[in-house]
């Protein structure tokens, strides 16, 4: 199992969002590279979404708005496909 694998199941991100997912937009409001994540805010949802690095575009910062699959675990929201948009 490789290290990003291992990281993915400890942070409960091994459950995929189901296919057909909408796509969710939302603005990165804290993200740490060093430390391999960050949180997105969604307009008119109250819980922040977690993002990791892996998942995210090189070029996303803070106040970035972005595009993302959203899926559900025992931790919470966390995003997959996230992309910058334009």
């Amino acid at each position: 199992m490789s290290f990003i694998s291992h990281l993915k199941n400890l942070l409960g991100l091994g459950t995929k969002p189901k296919s057909g997912t909408e796509k969710k937009y939302g603005v990165v409001n804290y993200y740490n590279r060093r430390k391999g994540y960050g949180f997105i805010q969604v307009d008119g949802m109250e819980d922040r979404v977690f993002m990791h690095i892996s998942n995210a575009d090189d070029k996303i910062k803070v106040g970035s708005a972005v595009s993302f699959l959203m899926g559900k675990n025992r931790k919470g929201y966390f995003a997959e496909d996230i992309e910058l948009v334009k």
